[in-house]
């Protein structure tokens, strides 16, 4: 999301495919790159596909996979330190469809699921965030048609 920044955020979404690895950068008609991410593809095609986001801020990495055999979002972040951490999944007009605070975490690994199904949430592109005192980390994330 580009808050307060909408209206310079069109552009290009360009695609660069190496290997197992897909580069998505997005580019302002001027060619100023405003976001990147990365995906690869992990396993093989008979077993179990996702995506592998993974951004590292002041105080937090964050992975979101995508699970496309069930559709479901899950996320694993590493906390530097202790710190509370809320989590939002928002449609791309901002409405938040799924929310969870976790409270004050401990230094270390943690994972959450977001079970689409359950969460009554379609195929489609989504925001996801996860907010700390210090930081917020945002990414786009997927879910397929099944």
């Amino acid at each position: 999301m580009y808050i307060g920044d909408a209206e310079n955020a069109v552009g290009s979404l360009v695609l660069d495919i190496h290997a197992d690895t897909l580069v998505g950068t997005y580019m302002r008609a001027s060619g100023q790159i405003i976001d990147k991410f990365e995906m690869q593809r992990i396993g093989s095609c008979d077993t179990l596909s996702h995506t592998d986001i993974k951004e590292t801020a002041s105080n937090i990495v964050v992975k979101v996979f995508s699970d496309y055999k069930t559709g479901d979002f899950k996320i694993r972040f590493d906390l530097l330190e202790t710190t509370p951490v809320k989590i939002k999944l928002m449609d791309m007009n901002g409405k938040i469809i799924y929310s969870h605070d976790f409270g004050d975490l401990q230094q270390g690994a943690h994972y959450h699921t977001i079970q689409t199904s359950t969460n009554n949430i379609a195929a489609g592109m989504y925001n996801f965030a996860i907010i700390t005192d210090k930081t917020v980390v945002s990414k786009r994330v997927f879910k397929l048609k099944l």
